[in-house]
């Protein structure tokens, strides 16, 4: 088994949080693993949730995801239930790059409200 295959298995699978938290800031970003990534930000531990983000922003360029996976990200990413701003700042960071000019906090607050 490659170590890619491992990571996206534990990402899947593996109940501990902390594992899933070591795996997410590891593993690299690839057509592979973008999936398992995303499924991240679904996670049942907050923290995970978050770093699932903050991974996502740091290392997917939004032109790697489908226009699926980029409505969907936004969605959860505004309606999570944590309601973390770091989970607005990583949104921003996505997007905003690939928005160009366009004010993005005002533009996520606008899409909640």
């Amino acid at each position: 088994m490659c170590l890619t295959a491992a990571f996206k298995y534990m990402l899947e699978y593996d109940l501990n949080a902390d594992v899933r938290r070591a795996v997410l800031t590891s593993v690299a970003a690839t057509t592979r693993t973008v999936g398992v990534i995303l499924e991240r930000t679904r996670d049942v531990k907050d923290v995970v949730r978050r770093l699932a983000y903050r991974v996502i922003a740091e290392k997917i360029h939004v032109r790697a995801l489908t226009i699926a996976q980029r409505v969907r990200l936004l969605r959860q990413g505004l309606n999570d239930r944590i309601g973390n701003v770091t989970v607005w700042i990583a949104l921003c960071r996505i997007f905003c790059g690939f928005l160009g000019r366009i004010d993005c906090v005002r533009l996520l607050r606008s899409m909640i409200l």
